[in-house]
């Protein structure tokens, strides 16, 4: 799965690259018309290419209860991304706002901090895979602590300069890509038997947090007029996340054993 989902931070890291000096040489407008192109043409190639596994062929009988309080999957995703989407959302709209960064040095940034995301996410999956199912929540909790010190770091950029700004957003989405892959094997080891489910509920309270979180980070900033409260907030809401994983690693998986915490 880690290895799957380095797709997108990879798309990332090169559309942050040339995306900037692009919609200098031309428009923005422009730019977002070949990127839909591309979006279409990703989509009918995905239709034609991906093959279809038929419903039919899952042995619903074997589909269980979810364990209890289960919930604590969709409370402890939205805390992990609301935390950490404005580091992909806002940190080049910061870099030229707070640090007078130009936009092809800020589009720079993000890219070689997605990079490095990259990578250090399929060495994480590679990693996870050997602690095995009762030590994964555990790792995740560490990387979202982690991210929280980064996204620390990121808001005493305007004090401490910029080269801390940029060591974070390395950091942070580094861990952040981490703990999503991470994430998705902690559902496989609660619920094995109800997947689907596990990753619906899962995912919602994931998606939420990703729609939530960066307009609302961007509302404060203009409220206060300041980057540092919406980073205060994004470091509260991964500290929290911390516990709230930590809620998970006590719920017991559906094939009975102990699960890890």
């Amino acid at each position: 799965m880690s290895v799957k989902t380095s797709g997108v931070p990879l798309m990332a890291a090169l559309a942050s690259a040339i995306g900037p000096w692009s919609a200098e040489q031309w428009k923005w407008e422009l730019i977002l018309m070949v990127n839909g192109g591309v979006a279409i043409c990703v989509g009918v190639s995905a239709l034609l290419i991906v093959p279809n596994r038929l419903v039919d062929s899952v042995d619903q009988n074997k589909d269980k209860a979810l364990p209890p309080n289960f919930y604590w999957f969709g409370i402890a995703s939205f805390l992990l991304i609301a935390g950490s989407q404005p580091l992909y959302s806002w940190i080049v709209s910061y870099l030229e706002d707070s640090l007078g960064a130009s936009s092809g040095f800020a589009g720079a940034v993000t890219s070689v901090a997605c990079f490095f995301g990259v990578l250090v996410m399929v060495c994480n999956g590679l990693i996870a895979d050997k602690l095995g199912p009762h030590s994964r929540v555990r790792l995740l909790m560490t990387l979202l602590f982690c991210s929280t010190v980064a996204v620390t770091l990121v808001s005493l950029g305007p004090s401490l300069g910029i080269a801390l700004v940029i060591i974070g957003a390395i950091v942070g989405v580094s861990t952040q890509l981490s703990a999503i892959g991470t994430m998705h094997a902690c559902i496989v080891d609660k619920a094995p038997l109800s997947v689907s489910r596990a990753t619906g509920i899962t995912m919602t309270g994931y998606y939420l947090g990703a729609l939530v979180s960066p307009p609302l980070f961007g509302f404060v900033v203009d409220w206060t007029g300041s980057f540092a409260y919406s980073w205060i907030g994004t470091a509260a809401l991964l500290f929290a996340a911390v516990f709230a994983w930590q809620r998970v690693g006590q719920i017991k998986p559906q094939n009975g054993e102990k699960g890890g915490s």
